[in-house]
């Protein structure tokens, strides 16, 4: 089966899912984001030497897990606590087994905000919380999603990702949405990095 045709498949179990699966043969919209990965073929991605990285979402699991053993580089899931990802480690390494191949990386992309200080973590938090037009209290939104992103003090932040590293994730994407905010790029490269390195 060609990359396209696992992803039609892919797309048709997400869909089931989420009880969808009156939409499940994929439309020209419904593929619209997706079109380089439907119809990039694996073995010229290869040649081009591409890292192929498959992106699981916590419905689509079951429809991903399977073609990233198969196929990926990586594998990639959001915003999940690391028990999560431990769980999804297990998983992917068990399929990757199955198809004849040594496990594959599993990277994270999840949410960030971090300060120096509780107050400049809460600061950045509202700030991000505005970005995304929630109305929640910064200190409610960490309780909600912490266990799930890296938010709150240097500290937290690298015990967190230290948790991450203990369950099984290579690497992770922190999703940063206040661009403006540099100072927050500066903190991760200057303090938070070294912290975990």
């Amino acid at each position: 089966m060609n990359r396209r045709g696992i992803l039609r498949s892919a797309f048709a179990a997400t869909a089931a899912a989420v009880g969808l699966d009156r939409f499940a043969a994929p439309t020209q919209a419904q593929t619209k984001h997706i079109r380089l990965y439907v119809e990039m073929e694996v073995a010229a991605a290869r040649e081009r030497e591409a890292t192929l990285i498959v992106v699981g979402l916590p419905l689509t699991l079951q429809g991903t897990i399977g073609p990233a053993a198969r196929f990926a580089d990586e594998y990639n899931t959001v915003m999940a606590t690391p028990e999560e990802c431990a769980e999804r480690r297990e998983k992917l390494a068990r399929a990757c087994e199955r198809e004849g191949r040594e496990p594959i990386p599993l990277s994270l992309m999840t949410g960030c905000a971090i300060g120096r200080d509780e107050a400049e973590a809460r600061e950045r938090i509202r700030r991000r919380l505005e970005r995304a037009g929630q109305q929640i209290d910064p200190d409610e939104y960490k309780a909600q999603r912490g266990a799930a992103a890296i938010l709150g003090t240097l500290e937290e932040a690298a015990e967190r990702l230290r948790a991450y590293e203990r369950a099984g994730v290579e690497r992770v994407m922190l999703q940063h949405l206040d661009h403006q905010d540099l100072e927050m790029v500066e903190l991760i490269g200057r303090e938070l990095v070294p912290a975990v390195a």
